[in-house]
């Protein structure tokens, strides 16, 4: 499957989506402001909250601001592609992207 996809991204080249680019035009707004990226399919989007995580973290002592970036039925090309845009857009503060397996 993952073989089928980069094939298809070579010669179509990357997916452009409504959902992704409405998506990465929210991000953008925050880009230089994230610490931490979550990136994934639905699972993300639903289950992973951003003002939790960055409260707990600040319970602890660790500021820290974080975004997910979660996007319905994600396919691995729209995954490699949100993280070529992150890698050329390079955000400030970000130390942290986790991506759903």
């Amino acid at each position: 499957m993952i073989c089928f996809q980069c094939m298809v991204d070579r010669w179509c080249g990357p997916p452009r989506s409504e959902k992704l680019e409405a998506k990465w035009a929210e991000f953008e707004r925050f880009a230089d402001e994230c610490d931490i990226i979550f990136l994934g399919t639905s699972r993300v989007e639903r289950h992973i909250d951003p003002h939790v995580i960055d409260a707990t973290l600040a319970e602890r002592g660790i500021q820290v601001r974080s975004y997910n970036l979660g996007l319905p039925k994600m396919s691995v090309l729209e995954g490699a592609e949100l993280i070529r845009r992150i890698a050329r857009r390079r955000p400030r503060r970000l130390k942290l992207l986790v991506m759903e397996p």
